[in-house]
């Protein structure tokens, strides 16, 4: 007989349970995990019982040699020498990736950027004085040193980059263009092998994925900040591995953005780092649950953003954005009243953050820097419980408010 109630009640509890379960997770296993290395010095002394509690190889731990989750990205690509660097953050991994670039050429470089997430555009512009420069996308005729996109861009239009024809234009086969390729919104997902087998007998490209390990990795425990960048060369360029692994270690040793040993261990786990299942539930319950509410346009909502990309059907985004038809922030605190009201009275709550792990259910609001209008955002999350469908039962019920005034009254937020 099946053991568990499945009454109302008994459902939310089960809920409450399986969030509290991944909490325990996540706490015992980062004490597990800090006891190993409790003893262990930033310098540990050679030769010892000490030093074998190292999980990296390094004398200095600002100096990391080696780091052993490479052992996760071990696959092989025929034709290609594969480096893979970890570093402290994604953003770290991205802006690494571009000094080392830099440092190959004796002048300054010049590159095309498909991106809207706000840090990375913040990155290029702070760094033209580093004569790292981007031109206008259709700058065909000059010669390009390196191409940064983002499969979907991370903005509200969640514009879908067409990164073949543009890697078709600019590339050149008399001189090295370095194509970055951020994944960290979409993962493994991203068909890489499909697109570096497109170009396998074009040795001047070189393929490079960066990607925060805190998003779609760590099953959502978000036990630490943590990136990588993965070098593909073509093995008739083999020479020049030595000289960007030489150059990685220079930069990351000299700037402290290496992943610390303590957090590189905690990720030591396979499916913290190999986590297809994972990220494929995340964009499949997005996409579910975009295609329920994709045509509401009522007196509360104006617009529902989710993209899928056009060459890729399998590449989506792990969020949805909702244009309210007051796009000012008091009225995305309002619409968020709206929300966590409706959860309150079954006596659940609704996470209000960043959505950094997509494990749980989140929302949240931001202010788009093009348009200065205050976005929705709701990110389904990996468990597809009882807060899934209180949160679809709530965006449809806005078809029953006949004036957005009425709205505004029932929930608006007194300071």
């Amino acid at each position: 007989m099946f053991p568990y109630q499945l009454e109302e009640t008994n459902i939310l509890k089960n809920e409450k349970i399986i969030e509290s379960f991944y909490n325990d997770i996540k706490r015992l296993w980062l004490q597990k995990n800090f006891i190993i290395q409790s003893d262990l010095y930033k310098s540990p002394i050679q030769y010892s019982t000490e030093n074998k509690l190292k999980f990296n190889e390094y004398e200095y731990e600002r100096i990391i040699n080696k780091n052993s989750l490479e052992k996760y990205y071990y696959e092989r690509i025929k034709g290609y020498k594969k480096i893979t660097f970890f570093y402290s953050s994604g953003m770290s991994a991205i802006s690494n990736t571009m000094y080392i670039i830099k440092n190959l050429f004796s002048q300054s470089i010049k590159g095309i950027t498909d991106i809207g997430y706000f840090e990375t555009e913040n990155f290029f512009e702070a760094t033209k004085r580093l004569n790292i420069l981007t031109v206008e996308k259709d700058s065909i005729n000059e010669l390009i040193d390196f191409y940064f996109f983002e499969p979907i861009q991370y903005n509200f239009k969640q514009i879908c980059t067409d990164y073949v024809d543009r890697i078709e234009k600019i590339k050149n086969s008399e001189t090295f263009l370095f194509i970055i390729i951020d994944i960290t919104l979409c993962g493994d997902m991203f068909p890489f092998n499909k697109l570096i087998d497109r170009y396998k007998n074009a040795p001047n490209l070189v393929f490079i994925l960066v990607e925060s390990l805190l998003k779609l990795k760590q099953q959502g425990l978000e036990l630490t900040n943590a990136g990588r960048a993965t070098w593909h060369i073509s093995t008739e360029n083999f020479k020049e591995c030595k000289a960007i692994w030489k150059l990685a270690k220079i930069i990351s040793d000299t700037n402290g953005t290496h992943l610390s040993d303590f957090n590189s261990r905690v990720l030591n786990n396979e499916n913290f780092l190999n986590s297809n299942d994972y990220t494929y539930t995340i964009l499949s319950n997005n996409m579910e649950f975009y295609n329920e509410i994709k045509h509401i346009n009522n007196q509360i909502i104006e617009e529902i953003v989710y993209r899928v990309s056009n060459i890729d059907p399998d590449v989506t985004m792990p969020f949805i954005f909702i244009k309210l038809k007051n796009s000012t922030e008091e009225f995305c605190r309002i619409f968020l009243s709206y929300i966590y009201d409706g959860f309150k009275k079954i006596g659940l709550t609704v996470d209000v953050r960043d959505s950094f792990g997509f494990r749980n259910l989140s929302v949240q609001y931001f202010v788009d820097r093009s348009s200065g209008e205050s976005i929705f955002k709701i990110a389904i999350g990996h468990l597809k419980g009882i807060k899934y469908w209180i949160l679809l039962d709530l965006i449809k019920k806005t078809d029953t408010y006949i004036n957005i005034e009425n709205f505004k009254k029932q929930f608006e937020v007194h300071k």
